[in-house]
């Protein structure tokens, strides 16, 4: 484990710590955020469809496409504390972002690129049959509308053997899919971005 590792898990446990001893939801979710912040620090930017399949039991579309795990303990706590039974991952959840209340199209790409800002993530727009350049993967931005109205996002990822994948919700398991204009049948294709994490010690590609 180099120092940089160490700094890494060291906050983590410090932000876990907090989090057992709190009893406000706000404090929860904000030393979940510092948390999160640490953890793409530790992962990588070859995601593998079969290495993390079980990563991401409670998380959804949007951070199986980032690479971010969801952790249990630190969503029991919260959902224990407003009743709920899910941690909000929606575009701008790292900077308390209100979705229900920005859903025009720019809007939610502003607040994606802010989520990335926070976790330090790099962000560079593609198209999904180009290469990568930067030492990142891609990432696939799609939007579903009713009555002109966006109600609905989702990401798809592709994994470095090029194979996309996706996670439908909070209570599927990742599943294999392809790049579309249109996904499962009224997800609208938006964009498609490279994404480069700051991960300290990167898993062989």
């Amino acid at each position: 484990m180099n120092i940089l590792e160490w700094k890494a898990r060291l906050k983590q446990l410090q932000c876990y710590s907090a989090m057992k001893h709190s009893d406000s939801s706000l404090e929860i979710e904000r030393l979940y955020l510092e948390f999160l912040k640490e953890e793409i620090k530790l992962g990588t930017n070859y995601p593998n469809y079969q290495d993390d399949f079980k990563r991401y039991n409670l998380g959804n579309c949007y951070t199986y496409a980032l690479g971010l795990p969801s952790f249990k303990s630190f969503i029991g706590q919260f959902t224990n504390l407003v009743a709920d039974d899910i941690f909000p991952f929606n575009i701008g959840f790292m900077v308390r972002a209100h979705y229900y209340e920005n859903r025009e199209l720019e809007k939610l790409l502003h607040n994606f690129y802010l989520d990335c800002d926070a976790l330090g993530i790099q962000v560079y727009e593609t198209h999904f049959q180009e290469s990568n350049v930067h030492g990142g993967y891609k990432i696939a931005f799609y939007v579903s509308y009713c009555r002109g109205v966006i109600n609905d996002f989702h990401f798809i990822r592709q994994n470095r053997d090029g194979v996309w994948s996706h996670k439908k919700g909070y209570f599927h398991d990742p599943q294999l899919t392809s790049f579309a204009p249109i996904l499962e049948n009224h997800y609208e294709y938006v964009k498609t971005f490279e994404i480069v994490k700051p991960v300290i010690l990167e898993r062989k590609k």
